[in-house]
């Protein structure tokens, strides 16, 4: 597949291993807060293939510029992989409603189309 799943987290090692283990074609890239070691630890020990940790890791504060830094690193690093195509940004506590397979043959059906989400909320215009 040509599908990476950028994820960010600060806990949920076990379901993150365990979506990783499950879609073993897929590649996993994980910014885990450099708050929470215990997370990092847990996840590491694992040592699935397709999961790759970013080591260079932030303290990330919600809307902060360092949640910012931490998308910019797994970005970085995904996009060493030139088989990585399709990229999707979730965080540790997101369920894919669709398999990742599904997805990327959606998306590869419609090739010159992008598929961003974002919503304006003026409640939250103070965050970056």
């Amino acid at each position: 597949m040509e599908t990476a799943v950028l994820i960010q987290t600060h806990n949920n090692a076990k379901y993150i291993s365990t979506l990783a283990k499950r879609n073993p074609s897929v590649r996993f890239y994980v910014h885990v807060d450099n708050k929470t070691p215990l997370t990092y630890k847990e996840i590491e020990k694992n040592n699935i293939s397709n999961l790759y940790l970013i080591k260079n890791r932030v303290d990330v504060y919600w809307g902060g510029s360092s949640q910012l830094i931490a998308t910019l690193r797994l970005m970085m690093e995904a996009i060493k992989d030139s088989n990585n195509k399709y990229f999707h940004l979730i965080s540790g506590e997101c369920l894919p409603l669709k398999s990742f397979a599904d997805i990327e043959a959606e998306w590869k059906s419609t090739p010159d189309t992008n598929y961003i989400e974002s919503h304006r909320d003026p409640t939250y215009d103070w965050r970056l």
